[in-house]
């Protein structure tokens, strides 16, 4: 495969600060065992790194304008690594090397880029089951600028996380109904994202089983969820995937705590 990436800051490869997806492949090896991307970003940004399609064990390090490095991911065995940082208007470089053990492998890098992310406030009320959204701004974004009712559900639903499961770059919300087991995503449009234009169901899981977590474990730039048995202390994870990311296609145990 030929050598796309540069082999240091000062050679590294310059990508695109445009939003969305974007996607190079590589390789890492003992004649190329470190691969640079820059990045120039000219707002407030969110960054979303992983590589996948790994053969062997390589690594993946966000770094800032003189190298230093800010996050890094180094999973073992070859499972892809993911990085994410919400950056401010700088330039900044992904470094892509070979891990310890010295194999060679291709990858995938693939990057997500959000200009200018602002966080808003979603509120639950449990005794009527209500719901609405604050939409923040102002300086240091402690602002309320308006706000929205989103539909109402019965209070023996949980919110149990918030993640872009269609992948339309708006986010949904992901529900769990501790009386029964069941679970579902609402996603997310209109104006503002506040309406409900679709939902699904996912497989149910035994209630003592509670969702602690969400994000992309398997670096195929999908949302996973985190599981956690407070009865036994055993740990999962599911790797989504599917129409609209709502398919369960595999899981792993974590280490029990």
């Amino acid at each position: 495969m030929p050598d796309y990436a540069g082999n240091n800051l000062t050679s590294a490869k310059e990508i695109s600060s445009a939003t969305g997806l974007q996607a190079f492949s590589d390789r890492v090896d003992a004649f190329d065992t470190d691969d640079y991307y820059r990045i120039s970003l000219s707002g407030r940004s969110s960054l979303n790194i992983a590589i996948n399609g790994l053969s062997a064990d390589a690594n993946v390090q966000l770094l800032d304008r003189n190298g230093n490095t800010l996050q890094t991911s180094a999973n073992s065995a070859g499972i892809s690594e993911a990085v994410s940082q919400v950056l401010d208007a700088n330039v900044y470089y992904i470094r892509v090397y070979q891990s310890s053990s010295g194999a060679d492998t291709d990858y995938t890098l693939n990057l997500k880029l959000q200009n200018n992310p602002k966080i808003d406030v979603l509120w639950r009320d449990y005794s009527s089951g209500a719901n609405a959204v604050w939409f923040m701004g102002g300086t240091n974004n402690s602002s309320i600028t308006t706000s929205t009712s989103l539909t109402s559900v019965a209070t023996n639903w949980q919110v149990e996380g918030i993640a872009d499961f269609n992948g339309d770059n708006r986010p949904d919300l992901v529900w769990r109904d501790y009386s029964s087991g069941a679970n579902a995503v609402w996603f997310m449009g209109g104006t503002n994202n506040a309406t409900l234009i679709g939902s699904t169901s996912l497989t149910s899981v035994a209630t003592n089983w509670q969702i602690e977590g969400i994000a992309d474990f398997n670096g195929d730039n999908r949302p996973d969820l985190v599981w956690r048995d407070y009865s036994s202390g055993a740990n999962a994870v599911w790797f989504m995937g599917g129409t609209n990311n709502a398919t369960l296609i595999g899981s792993t145990s974590l280490t029990s705590v």
